[in-house]
């Protein structure tokens, strides 16, 4: 048996995004803008169905640019392992 420790090393070095978390991706990206800030190249975020900013900044402004200068705008520096939440939004 493995160590909790081991375990967890063990999913860090082959994680492979299941098809449950796929399909909950994809349904917050057909209800709402989502711009990725991330280390990954560019085309694999693109790929992967979000918007790709390369700053903080450049972000808000893409968010600004098309939700409007009244747009609310969510910022998830963990968002990979956060779960939002939007009240009256979630079924």
């Amino acid at each position: 048996d493995k160590t909790p420790g081991e375990r967890v090393e063990a999913i860090r070095r082959k994680f492979i995004l299941g098809g449950h978390k796929a399909a909950a991706i994809g349904q917050v990206q057909e209800m709402y803008q989502v711009i990725l800030l991330s280390d990954m190249p560019k085309d694999i975020v693109l790929a992967s169905g979000f918007e790709y900013a390369q700053s903080p900044e450049k972000a808000l402004e893409m968010a600004l640019d098309k939700q409007g200068d009244d747009a609310q705008v969510i910022v998830m520096p963990s968002a990979g392992s956060t779960l939002p939440l939007i009240q009256g939004k979630n079924k």
